[in-house]
């Protein structure tokens, strides 16, 4: 199916929009829910959020862009590529679930019960592949509808909790209802959307082929989304209930840039694919340093606003208990920016480099922040597990890039991308590249 030129900016806009209708609603939830729950309570229900979002990768197998590219690829084999990556999810959810239940007990053992109630909500993601059937056809407008319809279900059961004076373990189950929902109303989506994959079912032969390339990534995803994650899980674990709290409820606003910019990447992949397996390099390069702009863009616009509003935000939608909050939200508000190139980089690397090696930079990346945890963590208290975070984002994700041979095909578009702050000639040069491919 040919692209319409302004289609990918378009399906960007949809994804974007749907964050930003999304956010409007959740900042008020969250806010109600921290208010009710007190800095110690939320603290632990962000705890459970952290390490959810570790499990992501395993659960899921890390399996979107290859699944997009198979379907790019192998447009004929849709039917078995969906069914196949679904049944695979299935797995990578139950055993996720075991994974969380070992690793709560041991790491946060007081919040155990919490964690495996809402690591159910793994098993749910399986049917999450028709999301990469919408991004595959430039369609995400049928995704954020249905995204969007179960946040505000789920905000308005959250907030009738809130009115109820529910405890935590009530909205620790709201993940799971919410899961479920994202997944009948993805189902209702898909048959109602034009292009159609085919029956799906399950095939060997493509089931090898998605976890020879996902399986790599399946495992540098779980490790890199322990970096990403580790200042969280860190200060969870290390710091009081209190300030455990603060820290966990600060993330909470530097979560749209990142939801928007893995959202962004999504839309831009299918035809950084398709410009891959073209004969003309050029295309390849122009579609790279223009998905490395614009997430850097992003992510340069959210931590300037962040650090404008961080006193407002914390002190009129948290309240006053929470202004301890600021300084961690501007710190990572910027870390949001090595973050957003990282997750480009990650995309990127499926097309030029053999996906192991996203597995050794991610433990590159985790090696170095647990080298410096401590003593960053003894010194500057919760900035220093978020400057952690960013040194081993930074050795890990950007200079690896260059030190590594196989990913230097990458350094140039990403080092463009970070510097997109300081080249304005380059921000109108963005725009026309997103809307004319």
């Amino acid at each position: 199916m040919p692209l319409r030129p302004a289609q990918p900016l378009a399906n960007t806009l949809w994804i974007v929009g749907g964050r930003v209708a999304s956010m409007v609603v959740t900042i008020g939830v969250v806010g109600a829910i921290a208010r009710h729950l007190g800095p110690a309570d939320f603290g632990h229900f962000n705890a459970v959020l952290a390490f959810m979002a570790i499990a992501v990768p395993w659960a899921t197998l890390s399996l979107d862009a290859v699944v997009v590219r198979e379907l790019v690829r192998r447009p004929d084999e849709a039917g078995g590529t969906l069914g196949t990556a679904c049944l695979l999810r299935v797995g990578g959810g139950l055993t996720a679930i075991v994974g969380m239940a070992i690793a709560g007990r041991v790491a946060l053992p007081g919040q155990w019960p919490l964690l495996l109630l809402a690591s159910l909500s793994l098993v749910f993601q399986a049917n999450n592949v028709i999301d990469l059937w919408f991004q595959r056809h430039l369609q995400s407008r049928r995704a954020v509808i249905s995204r969007t319809s179960v946040i505000y279900a789920g905000a308005a059961v959250k907030l009738l909790l809130v009115v109820l004076d529910a405890p935590l373990l009530a909205f620790v189950a709201t993940i799971v209802l919410e899961a479920g929902l994202y997944a009948v109303a993805y189902a209702i989506a898909y048959r109602t959307a034009p292009e159609r994959s085919g029956p799906w079912h399950w095939d060997q032969v493509i089931a090898r082929r998605l976890l020879r390339g996902g399986l790599p990534l399946a495992l540098a995803g779980l490790v890199a989304a322990l970096g990403g994650r580790f200042d969280q899980v860190l200060v969870a674990i290390k710091l009081s209930d209190h300030a455990a709290g603060l820290y966990l409820a600060a993330n909470r606003f530097t979560e749209f840039a990142l939801y928007s910019g893995a959202a962004l990447i999504a839309s831009l992949f299918p035809a950084l694919t398709a410009a891959h397996a073209a004969p003309d390099a050029v295309g390849f390069r122009r579609e790279l340093r223009a998905m490395f702009e614009a997430v850097s863009a992003l992510g340069w616009a959210s931590a300037i606003a962040l650090t404008l509003l961080a006193p407002v935000l914390v002190h009129l939608v948290l309240g006053p208990q929470y202004d301890g909050a600021v300084a961690p939200l501007i710190a990572r508000a910027w870390l949001g920016v090595l973050l957003l190139s990282v997750a480009a980089r990650w995309n990127a690397v499926l097309l030029v480099a053999d996906s192991w090696w996203s597995f050794a930079c991610a433990l590159i990346t985790v090696a170095v922040q647990v080298a410096l945890a401590g003593w960053c963590l003894e010194r500057w208290g919760m900035m220093g597990a978020a400057g952690a975070v960013a040194v081993g984002a930074l050795v890990g994700g950007v200079f690896t890039t260059w030190l590594l041979p196989p990913l230097r095909p990458l350094a140039r578009a990403q080092l463009d991308g970070l510097l997109i702050i300081v080249r304005p000639d380059r921000w109108r040069a963005m725009v026309n590249a997103l809307s004319q491919r």
